[in-house]
């Protein structure tokens, strides 16, 4: 028997087997269609429900999503206004210290003038920052509103503790009692750079 005619075989052979499941096949399908009734009333609404449920648990994960979405949003917006405005506050606060520095600086060359000048620079540090302070709370509430408020309240102590050491206290000019007027001076200055630095680390917490 040639090759060809061996191939030739062999084809035929496979093509009547594959005619042969396909068939089976179909008369499976065709057998399944009319023994197996279509699904009743009961399974219809059985799988009616079943869709209704996995939709309902769909939306209702939407809904939370969404939820949490705008909850983030939120807090992000909140979070960078605060930023807008306490970045400011610390500016302030880091100006006041600086002149302080300044202050103490012409005390020691015995510059009275110069520490009145420089202590009206620092007054208007701290009255910018307890603006600023002011503007800060508008949108707050509960505790952090009460917070803001107490620091409010710390830098007008702030500015009356300057306020008394350089009106009261300076003299306006160096005589016999300049040494012992400066030296409680510069403590009331001390203690208004600390009190400004304390105020510094008490802002830097709405940022967190």
């Amino acid at each position: 028997m040639a090759f060809s005619d061996i191939v030739g075989t062999s084809v035929t052979q496979f093509v009547d087997y594959a005619l042969a499941i396909v068939s089976v096949m179909i008369l499976y399908y065709i057998v399944k269609f009319f023994l197996v009734g279509p699904p009743t009333k009961e399974e219809k609404e059985k799988e009616l429900e079943g869709r209704r449920k996995a939709f309902g648990e769909w939306r209702e994960k939407s809904s939370e999503d969404s939820k949490k979405k705008a909850e983030l949003k939120k807090k992000e917006k909140e979070k960078a206004r605060k930023k807008n405005v306490v970045s400011p506050i610390k500016e302030n606060l880091v100006n006041a210290v600086e002149a302080v520095d300044e202050a103490i600086g012409h005390l020691n060359m015995k510059k009275p003038d110069k520490v009145r000048e420089v202590s009206k620079k620092l007054h208007r540090h701290l009255e910018t920052a307890w603006a600023n302070l002011k503007l800060l709370r508008r949108d707050l509430e509960g505790q952090e509103r009460e917070f803001a408020s107490d620091l409010i309240e710390q830098v007008l102590a702030v500015q009356k503790l300057l306020h008394d050491a350089v009106k009261d206290k300076l003299p306006h000019r160096v005589d016999a009692t300049w040494a012992a007027a400066v030296g409680a001076i510069q403590t009331d200055l001390k203690t208004v750079r600390s009190a400004c630095g304390a105020l510094f680390k008490k802002v830097e917490q709405f940022h967190q």
